[in-house]
């Protein structure tokens, strides 16, 4: 994508987040805990962890938090959330839905033009580990940017919202995964334009 370790990005263990975050960070990313991992979620979940959090979004930073995870009980928290995502999954098992408001968002349209077509899962099953509605409720204000189906009830699996000057967006999306379009060991579609969207201004504007 682009980007360059230890000049454009760096890897910190999810610990690191209790002692704070670098200063001039723009994003922080914290991937899925797909080894459902109870002690990383602890981590995850500590008071001085979601406190610099919480400092970081509010100050204009940029937060993703992929809440997906195989963890059956527990898992990652969100500040301004309550919560976190219940261990279920959509059926039908491949399809995303882009929302309406989606269409037209900068998410969905740079650099990639997202649409129903080319977000499915292509390989594989589980496009996403829970939603974000069941077992954690997001803040009123919260855009929806993408749905999946459970139970026949099409559920926010992508959404952001404002915490002072910042975003938080969240997602239970397998977006990491091999079967994601494009199939293979690159980035996938979905991945490309969120992290696109996060690293651009109009994330702190919007």
């Amino acid at each position: 994508m682009g980007k360059i370790l230890g000049t454009d990005y760096f890897i910190h263990p999810v610990s690191d987040l209790a002692v704070g975050i670098p200063c001039n960070t723009a994003v922080v990313l914290i991937p899925s805990n797909s080894e459902g991992s109870a002690v990383t979620a602890a981590e995850e979940n500590d008071p001085n962890a979601q406190a610099n959090l919480k400092v970081f979004v509010r100050a204009g930073g940029v937060l993703i938090i992929d809440m997906g995870d195989n963890l059956l009980s527990g898992g990652y928290i969100a500040p301004c959330a309550k919560g976190t995502p219940d261990l279920i999954f959509p059926n039908p098992c491949r399809d995303v839905t882009l929302t309406k408001k989606a269409l037209k968002h900068p998410f969905a349209n740079c650099p990639i033009q997202l649409s129903n077509n080319n977000i499915d899962m292509e390989c594989g099953c589980s496009v996403c580990h829970g939603n974000l509605e069941q077992g954690i409720t997001l803040p009123r204000d919260s855009t929806v940017l993408m749905t999946a189906t459970f139970d026949n009830v099409q559920r926010a699996v992508l959404a952001e919202y404002r915490v002072g000057r910042g975003h938080v967006i969240l997602d239970t999306l397998t977006k990491e995964f091999v079967c994601q379009q494009p199939q293979g060991t690159g980035p996938s579609n979905i991945l490309v334009n969120l992290f696109s969207y996060a690293l651009c201004k109009l994330a702190n504007r919007k």
